[in-house]
């Protein structure tokens, strides 16, 4: 199957790319994580493979269109 063959697959039948849905599952992990317990976000970045707490802010502030630090707080 070539690179080009399992991504239009993937697509066809997941609905997004590979990499889209990858993130998806990712951000998803993120909100369960911030939703139950109350680690740290930088611990909760380096977790999800973030080098950063900051590169993990960006990219949860960019899916959800709120911080961590929002989104917990709206939690409670």
């Amino acid at each position: 199957l070539s690179r080009f063959h399992f991504m239009r697959a993937f697509r066809s039948t997941v609905g997004d790319s590979p990499s889209a849905y990858a993130h998806k599952v990712l951000m998803a992990r993120a909100r369960t994580l911030l939703a139950t317990n109350e680690r740290p976000i930088g611990e909760i970045a380096r977790e999800l493979g973030y080098q950063t707490s900051a590169a993990f802010s960006a990219a949860f502030k960019r899916h959800c269109g709120r911080s961590p630090r929002a989104w917990r707080g709206g939690l409670r």
